[in-house]
C-alpha cells in the first residue's frame, strides 16, 4: 500500500490515530517491561516504537479487543522477523534475543552448580542430612528435630557447622 493510500485510510477514520495515541499512552511502558524479558534493554524501545508503527498500519476497520495482547504479539514478531534476518545474514543478532546472552553465561553457572553439589556431597551425612531437609526440603528446624528425633538445638549446630564447612569449601 503506498504512502498516499495509507494517509487516505487515516483520513477515512478519523477517530483512529486518536486510539493508537491512547493506547501508547497506556500500554507503552508495560510493552517496554515486557519487551526487556525478551530481548536487550537497548532493543525493547526500538521493537517497542516499531510496535505501534506496525499497529498504525492495520487497517482502520480493524477493531482492537485486547490491546496487550496484539502489541505483544507484534513485538514477538518483529523480534523473530530480526532473528530471521541475522541467521540469512549468517551473523549473531546483536543482542536482539536473550536467549544468546543466557548461553554465553550458562557455563559458570554450571560450574558453579557443580562446585555446590560436591561441596554438598562431601558434607558429613549428619550434617548433609539436616543441610538437605533445610535448605531443599523446605522443613523448619521443630519438623527437622521431629523427623530426626533430635533437639532443635542440635539441627542449629549441625546446620551452622554444614554451613561453615560449606562456605570453606565454596572460598577454596
Amino acid at each position: 500500500m503506498a504512502l498516499a493510500e495509507k494517509k487516505q485510510d487515516l483520513q477515512k477514520d478519523p477517530t483512529r490515530p486518536d486510539e493508537i495515541a491512547e493506547l501508547f499512552t497506556q500500554h507503552s511502558a508495560w510493552l517496554k517491561t515486557a519487551v526487556r524479558k525478551m530481548t536487550s534493554d537497548a532493543c525493547a524501545e526500538d521493537v517497542v516504537q516499531e510496535a505501534y508503527i506496525r499497529l498504525v498500519r492495520l487497517p482502520p476497520s480493524t477493531e482492537i479487543r485486547h490491546p496487550r495482547a496484539l502489541l505483544l504479539k507484534i513485538s514477538r514478531n518483529i523480534l523473530r522477523d530480526r532473528f530471521r534476518k541475522a541467521s540469512r545474514d549468517h551473523r549473531p543478532p546483536a543482542a536482539d534475543l536473550k536467549g544468546h546472552e543466557a548461553a554465553a553465561a550458562a557455563a559458570p553457572e554450571q560450574f558453579e552448580t557443580l562446585v555446590l553439589k560436591q561441596t554438598i556431597l562431601a558434607l558429613p551425612e549428619i550434617y548433609r542430612d539436616v543441610f538437605l531437609l533445610s535448605r531443599f526440603g523446605g522443613m523448619s528446624y521443630d519438623q527437622i528435630a521431629q523427623a530426626r528425633d533430635i533437639s532443635v538445638k542440635t539441627v542449629e549446630w549441625r546446620m551452622s557447622r554444614a554451613l561453615a564447612m560449606c562456605a570453606a569449601r565454596m572460598r577454596e
